[in-house]
């Protein structure tokens, strides 16, 4: 009994202690797993920072693509359930004949074959995180069982009686609404209600543009490692290029185009490009842009070795950097005597 009682002492101090830390914005690496100055990326760390450290049930929408389960991962990894089993679950993916016996497991004799009893997935995350990956694709049916363990957080194994406590966290993820699945009669509403307690939208790339050329860098860098290749530098005219095309498969296929780069396969053309398709303007100002970020980053948000670099005046920088929206303070503390 004193074992159990210092366990789950222990248990609501490091609970408590997550929560204080999330409040006062304690050092993670969000930054680095989700990547991104832009409004909505901004918004979303610090919802993760807040929702993370609770027990509360997610439902994450977002594009195909966008890292709905880098923002599964991150909520479990800010929880007090971090040192237990995180288990994601492809809804799409699971056999249909053995569905049930996969997710809540068997007893012994239960149907043919099933010689000996078996945990499902949902025991062995006990403790821990249940990512059900595309939740939308799951079938009614199923739904209906779903949704009495997600309420009463107890499963019953194909042929046992008794029924099993389950402490899990439930993260569910759709690249659709599924409020407009329920209006469809494709997904059960009171499961919906269920866990959407929280609900985070992960941005398309397309709705924080400002954030692909520091992501297509880091993502060159992540693959250069990977591949155990020289890092290969990213000019501004790439870097232009990339900021200018439509990503439809978002990071996914970003990652993709950040391979082949480190790999040194040059960036095709997007099928869409025509001549004079997109406007000179735009990709003259695209170019312009990513000049001067990348040359202040390169002294540390410093303006006077900018200017000078780039045969600038003081005011002519200054203006671009308006025009462009650029915050220096966001490529390094400044420090320039007089500014």
């Amino acid at each position: 009994v004193k074992i159990v009682s210092r366990a789950l002492a222990y248990r609501g101090v490091v609970l408590e202690n997550r929560v204080l830390r999330a409040a006062a914005g304690q050092a993670d690496d969000l930054e680095t797993r989700l990547v991104g100055r832009s409004t909505a990326m901004i918004d979303l760390r610090r919802r993760l920072r807040t929702i993370g450290p609770t027990d509360a049930d997610v439902l994450i929408v977002g594009e195909t693509g966008t890292g709905k389960e880098v923002v599964a991962r991150a909520l479990h990894d800010l929880s007090p359930r971090a040192r237990r089993p995180f288990i994601a679950i492809d809804c799409a993916a699971l056999p249909g004949a053995l569905i049930e016996s996969e997710l809540f497991g068997h007893e012994a004799g239960a149907f043919p074959g099933a010689l000996r009893a078996r945990y499902g997935k949902f025991e062995h995350a006990k403790g821990g995180t249940i990512l059900l990956d595309e939740i939308g694709s799951m079938p009614l049916d199923l739904q209906a069982k779903l949704l009495r363990v997600v309420q009463d957080r107890v499963i019953t194994p194909l042929g046992s009686n008794e029924d099993r406590a389950l402490d899990v966290r439930f993260i569910a993820t759709s690249r659709r609404p599924l409020e407009d699945e329920a209006l469809a009669g494709r997904f059960r509403a009171d499961l919906l209600y269920r866990l959407n307690v929280v609900t985070l939208h992960v941005p398309p790339l397309s709705a924080r543009r400002e954030d692909v050329q520091l992501l297509f860098i880091k993502l060159v860098q992540e693959a250069a490692a990977r591949h155990q290749r020289p890092l290969a530098p990213v000019p501004p005219q790439l870097l232009a290029e990339v900021a200018s095309r439509d990503w439809p498969g978002n990071v996914r296929e970003l990652r993709n185009a950040a391979d082949r780069h480190a790999l040194g396969i040059a960036l095709q053309p997007a099928e869409e490009d025509a001549p004079g398709q997109a406007r000179l303007a735009q990709r003259v100002a695209a170019f312009e842009r990513e000049l001067i970020v990348s040359t202040l980053a390169a002294h540390g948000g410093r303006l006077k070795p900018v200017y000078e670099t780039l045969g600038l005046s003081r005011k002519s920088l200054w203006e671009k950097m308006q025009k462009h929206r650029i915050d220096k303070a966001l490529y390094g503390d400044g420090g320039d005597e007089g500014e």
